[in-house]
């Protein structure tokens, strides 16, 4: 046994914080002054389980919350925000940020590339749009290989026209959506991606998208 050095109120207040972490356990018998005895040392660890568990939630809570408080945040400073993404993993970030959408996407993209660099991210991408009846309108060069690649892809949720292929190949993906304007490039080895918020770059590319949709130029498949 030892003496604490800490008056009663708070040496109490104390012991009844640790057992309500189940770090000390009480024991009370009529008549008795209450006793308190240490918990095993395995309850440490299971605290600390918990507790990195329970952070690891809130990081992937803050992760989904964060582009509408980002947003929110620039609307009422009126800066635009504009977040930096690199290598595979960014690609994927910029992506899967359309997730989010509350609109009809809009697209400009380079299916070759697409194919080329990122095949299995922009499939499981398109899968997760298709399951959630996430709607896209997208912007492609009129070429053989884009016809083959769009052969049954994701008809349901995906309304494709086509544009002149003597335009240069995009080697980049721009998207359009709630406010946002996204790109990645593809044509190296060297991957980047960009998210801009800002609601004067949106309303101008998505005026401009709509313009090129409803042009003769523009061909349904």
């Amino acid at each position: 046994t030892f003496t604490a050095k800490v008056n009663r109120t708070l040496g109490y207040a104390v012991l009844k914080q640790l057992e309500g972490m189940g770090l000390v356990l009480k024991t009370e018998e009529p008549g008795k002054v209450a006793t308190f005895s240490p918990a095993h040392p395995a309850i440490l660890q299971e605290r600390v389980e918990a507790q990195a568990k329970s952070a690891e939630r809130a990081a992937i809570a803050l992760k989904s919350a964060l582009p509408d408080l980002s947003s929110a945040y620039n609307l009422a400073t009126g800066r635009p925000g504009i977040r930096f993404y690199e290598g595979l993993d960014g690609i994927r970030e910029v992506l899967e940020d359309t997730l989010t959408a509350k609109e009809t996407i809009y697209t400009y993209a380079d299916l070759e590339m697409i194919e080329k660099y990122i095949s299995d991210i922009n499939r499981d991408y398109a899968t997760k749009r298709d399951k959630i009846g996430l709607k896209k309108k997208a912007l492609l060069l009129d070429s053989q290989e884009n016809r083959f690649l769009l052969e049954g892809y994701h008809t349901k949720v995906t309304d494709v026209k086509l544009i002149p292929a003597h335009a240069a190949p995009f080697k980049t993906v721009m998207q359009i959506y709630d406010g946002k304007i996204s790109y990645f490039t593809l044509g190296t080895d060297t991957l980047v991606g960009v998210i801009i918020t800002d609601p004067h770059i949106y309303e101008m590319h998505k005026a401009l998208f709509e313009a090129q949709w409803e042009s003769p130029l523009a061909r349904e498949l």
